[in-house]
């Protein structure tokens, strides 16, 4: 599978952000060193900015104008069973999310697997390539534990 997106308009970003410290079944902090924030840039910022987007509910930031519409649909399928049909439901939540992120050129792969481990939990494991051609394949795990 593999989503090519139209050409995004130009835009500056940072390329920097916070690291997100994974701390296990779906939960991810701030990574702190010295008392200060761990900051990752480039490539490793937008792999940050897709978990955040993921990791986000739909509209659980509506408040705030520029977010509007911003979040992971999937949150709310993961609270019914996790049949076949829901399980496309997650995928094509992730693959819009990952459409709507103005650094991201081409989606190659998204990939979700039931954690039989944990009720209600899935594993997301996503491959994209940036705006500059430079290839991010990570995971994410949804829980509502």
């Amino acid at each position: 599978m593999t989503i090519v997106k139209e050409s995004p308009p130009t835009y500056v970003t940072l390329g920097k952000d916070v690291n997100l410290k994974y701390l296990g079944l779906g939960r991810y902090d701030r990574d702190w060193y010295h008392y200060d924030f761990v900051q990752v840039k480039n490539i490793d910022s937008l792999n940050n900015a897709i978990r955040i987007a993921v990791m986000t509910i739909l509209n659980e930031l509506n408040l705030l104008e520029p977010y509007d519409g911003f979040g992971n649909g999937a949150w709310g399928v993961l609270k019914d069973l996790l049949t076949p049909l829901n399980m496309i439901k997650i995928q094509q939540d992730f693959i819009t999310v990952l459409q709507n992120m103005r650094r991201i050129k081409v989606i190659n792969d998204v990939k979700v697997e039931v954690d039989n481990k944990y009720l209600n939990t899935v594993n997301v494991t996503y491959n994209v390539t940036s705006i500059d051609d430079q290839l991010v394949a990570s995971g994410v795990t949804l829980s509502l534990v």
